[in-house]
């Protein structure tokens, strides 16, 4: 029995094929992963026919040339709308294109829990724009996406984009959105930040390699320090934008997410003491010491995504790209610099979940100063010396 079937780059034989079908058939397989792999479409079929009856399968990834043709986008349609149990569809790096999207998407939107979407490297271009805005709103009991990737989808223009971003202001509940690798630009994602001073819900953006300056980071920071936002996490790396203001970005991050946490442990810390499971009975004993837990918040500041064995992302490589300081790091380590550092933005991968964005970067000056004593000649004179040798 396995939660987990993750099949990746190979030729799949009978023995391994039987092994799939059998765990899928005992209904305890969560997710799903095929990658990569030269699947017959007999196999794909028989797979799929076991996936639409499940009731377990929560994510289903068919990721890099498994949906390669007409025929496979039928049968995944036909899986889609036959399954109740899935949350999250992964086809990423699949050649599906305008025609493709608009059928699977048309599936999607009647599937009741489907909230979570990677359509990255997919051929898309405006054409696609549209019928993924209409997965964007929640419809009756049906939740909208919460998480949509579109990264390497480079036939999609700037006007395209623009349309995306008028339809998260409008209607949308995405947390998470991925569209690193794109044509995108400052006016296009400026316009995404018309949004995120409103009413929006999102809380992680990667922009990573998007053809955006200085000009939509001086609007993001703007953003940040003037507006209510929930956005925690962005990716800024692989664009031309200073490194001063990728610095001034994560600070403001920081600031803005230290008293998000610092006031959500203050109201739990007040709900608890108000709860009626402590008693108003005094007791002889000395209270025990404690600290104020809300003295030590620690944060994580700005991250990226995903995991390419679960979310099937792939990046194209960038020939002569200059990696620098313009990116921001990733949030579990602490290193301290003295000076702007260069370093590059190397994605780690997370399970969607996901990649994370960025890294802390504490800087410290490593000056101090000693205390002043009264020296004899003599003494003066020793120091002297020492300093020398």
């Amino acid at each position: 029995m396995t939660n987990t079937i993750l099949i990746t780059e190979q030729t799949l034989n009978e023995e391994q094929i039987k092994n799939a079908c059998e765990d899928l058939q005992n209904d305890e397989v969560k997710i799903l992963s095929i990658r990569d792999c030269k699947l017959p479409f007999a196999k794909l079929k028989h797979i799929l026919k076991l996936v639409e009856s499940s009731e377990s399968l929560l994510q289903l990834c068919l990721c890099v040339g498994i949906i390669t043709d007409q025929r496979r986008i039928d049968l995944l349609c036909r899986t889609i709308k036959a399954n109740r149990s899935l949350h999250a569809l992964f086809i990423h790096g699949n050649s599906i294109g305008d025609a493709g999207m608009k059928k699977i998407a048309k599936t999607l939107l009647h599937h009741p829990t489907i909230a979570s979407l990677d359509v990255g490297d997919c051929d898309l271009s405006d054409d696609s724009i549209e019928t993924i805005c209409n997965l964007l709103p929640p419809r009756g009991k049906k939740s909208g996406l919460i998480d949509l990737t579109m990264s390497s989808n480079q036939k999609i223009t700037e006007q395209g984009w623009i349309k995306l971003s008028v339809s998260m202001a409008a209607s949308s509940c995405l947390q998470e959105l991925y569209l690193d690798y794109n044509m995108i630009g400052d006016l296009a994602a400026s316009s995404m930040l018309v949004g995120l001073a409103s009413h929006s819900q999102l809380q992680v953006l990667d922009l990573e390699g998007t053809c955006i300056t200085d000009r939509f980071a001086e609007l993001l920071l703007y953003l940040i320090e003037n507006y209510p936002t929930k956005l925690q996490k962005i990716n800024l790396g692989e664009n031309n934008i200073k490194y001063r203001l990728l610095k001034s970005i994560k600070s403001s991050l920081l600031d803005v997410e230290t008293e998000s946490e610092l006031s959500e442990k203050l109201d739990n810390a007040s709900s608890v003491k108000s709860s009626p499971i402590y008693s108003n009975e005094t007791s002889d004993a000395e209270p025990e010491e404690t600290t104020d837990a809300t003295t030590e918040t620690e944060v994580q500041t700005i991250e990226i995504k995903t995991n390419p064995e679960l979310k099937g992302k792939h990046k194209p490589k960038l020939e002569d790209t200059t990696k620098s300081s313009d990116s921001l790091w990733d949030g579990d380590e602490l290193i301290e610099i003295t000076e702007p550092p260069l370093i590059s933005a190397i994605p780690t991968f997370k399970h969607f979940t996901g990649v994370n964005l960025g890294q802390k970067v504490s800087v410290s000056s490593g000056r101090g100063t000693l205390p002043e004593q009264d020296h004899s000649d003599e003494e003066l004179k020793e120091v002297k010396h020492d300093s020398l040798c």
